[in-house]
């Protein structure tokens, strides 16, 4: 049985740290929202993937949407799209919510979802001018293939092109009708290194120059860094975090060094402490203060968890995405 100390302390670290805890600036990302999704909810089949799931894209960022596989990415992406009808909440678009059925809004969105999708007999200009066409709006086909780096390849068949080139074909058909917001689920899939830079220049441009507001869902941890102003991290159909990259990466963690790291990790466990193992099979916490750090540390030693050290480090995006969801199937900074 706990003494009064131990239900004490175990109450206040679970208040700072509570494993569900979702972590957000809500004051600062309601300002200016684009894009909203209202505590949406969604079943495919017997599986709740999608669990009241809050999010909100400022205008004219860049939004980083992380979650390993099958963590329910693409599902958001096809519901903001109207492709699926959540079973509870709403999309708004600029604060006011789009109707089920109405699908006027999606003329302000552009959209990569999986992969490509295109007619590999027509031209690069074939392709975008003959979506054109179908959305009834005018197109400055030039223009769009200047924009993606295409405008030297636009009179090849599409079916020609190399995988790099395919994806930015992609990219220039979501910019048909010249679209507010962009929707790209996993834009670099399968590139090789110099295809991954042409892609992140390409979302910079449309966010910094043109002032589009750009949601990129990605494994590559390190692209994200790069690009994002803001981060959503979703595991599970749930959110975990969402709030500025630099606030996020630029919070200090708490690493220790434990003598039998498996006893410290239950004392961990049954507080409730958010945790991840590092390669050398050290432990990351979450900094908060020192105050809570030191409290910390006192309760797995006076469990009889004795530790090495504990020191403060600073931390990556791959490392907060480990914290928060305990994943390992993630491409880091190593990649």
């Amino acid at each position: 049985m706990m003494d009064f100390y131990s239900r004490s302390l175990n109450n206040e670290l679970r208040g700072h740290y509570g494993r569900f805890e979702v972590l957000k600036e809500r004051g600062k990302m309601d300002r200016g929202a684009k894009l909203h999704l209202n505590h949406v909810t969604q079943t495919l089949g017997k599986t709740e993937v999608i669990k009241d799931l809050s999010i909100t894209v400022p205008a004219g960022k860049v939004y980083g949407f992380l979650g390993r596989n099958g963590a329910g990415k693409s599902t958001v992406m096809k519901i903001i799209l109207g492709l699926l009808r959540p079973d509870t909440g709403t999309v708004e678009l600029e604060g006011r919510p789009v109707a089920g059925g109405d699908t006027s809004y999606l003329s302000h969105i552009g959209s990569l979802i999986e992969e490509p999708s295109f007619y590999p007999n027509l031209t690069g200009v074939e392709n975008i001018s003959y979506l054109g066409k179908l959305r009834g709006v005018k197109t400055n086909t030039s223009h769009i293939l200047e924009m993606v780096g295409l405008s030297n390849h636009g009179k090849r068949k599409a079916g020609e092109y190399s995988l790099g080139m395919k994806q930015r074909l992609g990219i220039a058909l979501a910019l048909v009708g010249d679209p507010d917001i962009l929707l790209l689920d996993e834009p670099t899939n399968g590139l090789d290194p110099d295809g991954i830079r042409e892609i992140r220049e390409l979302i910079l441009r449309f966010s910094r120059e043109m002032g589009k507001t750009v949601v990129v869902s990605s494994h590559i941890l390190s692209e994200i860094e790069q690009i994002a102003d803001v981060v959503g991290i979703i595991h599970e159909g749930s959110l975990r975090y969402e709030g500025e990259l630099s606030s996020l990466i630029g919070a200090p963690s708490l690493v220790i060094d434990a003598l039998n790291s498996f006893e410290v990790r239950q004392v961990l466990d049954r507080r409730g402490i958010p945790y991840s193992i590092l390669d050398d099979g050290k432990i990351r916490l979450r900094y908060q203060d020192r105050e809570l750090s030191s409290q910390i540390i006192t309760s797995i030693v006076t469990e009889g968890s004795p530790i090495a050290s504990a020191t403060i480090q600073s931390h990556t995006l791959e490392d907060t995405f480990l914290t928060m969801t305990g994943s390992a199937d993630i491409e880091g900074a190593r990649r």
